[in-house]
């Protein structure tokens, strides 16, 4: 009788959607915030700029955004992340102060990939991460050009490693889709640490692979080396890589920082 019917309802109530908005509105009242503590009690005031510094960056609107949908990702899907990045303050001629930004990763659950051996819940563990981007045929072009300098004529599947079997990952496909992976890889690295004196007693330590660029200035100014000492610091490269090839370089570059510049938001996690 049920089946035969014409009373029954046969569609459906989204009774998640309430409760995720909810979540989102409780979210942007109560924000999380960083709350920087000193080791030392006596560079309590340090921690306060340095509290001051980070929510003064984090006002822009490409942060909250990025922050909001990251959110929204981890409450519908149970992961979101953003990633950080840096852009100089100004385009004033010798200003070279920097500021960070965050950008929002569309659809993280599916884009963001991690080094298989990381453990840790805020992944600062990983050695490897890949996010996927797609791109049309002429936004593809516009970051060719952007990284390389030279424009692309045209966009074909054919220039893209295209195997016949059915797990190799797309590139290229009909749908006037590229996708393009930007890969961060973090390794040790060797250097060594200077510890220079100046005329007046005051000291000051800088990297090797940082003295090139200032050493003239330390000579003129009767900087002396009094130590040395070698090291093992973390170094992160960044690689733009299309199926076809690597975009900015073989070596990739070097970015600002010794982590993985992605961070992870969970709505829930279970191992």
């Amino acid at each position: 009788l049920l089946n035969d019917s014409p009373l029954k309802y046969r569609g459906e109530f989204n009774v998640l959607r309430k409760a995720g908005r909810q979540i989102m509105a409780d979210l942007r009242l109560n924000p999380v915030q960083p709350d920087f503590k000193p080791k030392d009690m006596d560079r309590e005031e340090g921690a306060d700029l340095l509290d001051g510094i980070y929510r003064a960056e984090d006002r822009s609107l490409s942060s909250q955004e990025a922050k909001d949908y990251a959110s929204q990702d981890a409450i519908v899907c149970g992961f979101g992340a953003w990633e950080l990045y840096t852009e100089y303050a100004s385009n004033n001629a010798g200003d070279e102060r920097q500021i960070i930004c965050r950008d929002w990763i569309p659809e993280a659950n599916n884009t963001v990939f991690w080094d298989a051996n990381a453990r840790k819940l805020d992944k600062s563990d990983a050695m490897r991460c890949a996010i996927l981007k797609s791109y049309t045929e002429d936004g593809y072009k516009d970051l060719v050009e952007d990284l390389t300098g030279e424009r692309p004529e045209e966009v074909s599947p054919s220039n893209f490693s295209q195997p016949e079997e059915s797990y190799v990952f797309p590139w290229a496909s009909t749908a006037d889709k590229i996708y393009v992976a930007t890969i961060y890889c973090r390794k040790r690295v060797k250097d060594k640490v200077y510890t220079f004196r100046d005329p007046m007693g005051e000291e000051l330590r800088l990297r090797a692979s940082d003295i090139e660029e200032v050493m003239d200035e330390l000579i003129d100014t009767g900087h002396e080396i009094v130590a040395e000492r070698e090291i093992k610091r973390w170094e992160v490269r960044k690689y733009i890589a299309s199926g076809e090839k690597i975009l900015n370089g073989d070596d990739g570059e070097v970015i600002a920082g010794e982590n993985i510049p992605v961070v992870p938001v969970y709505g829930e996690r279970a191992i």
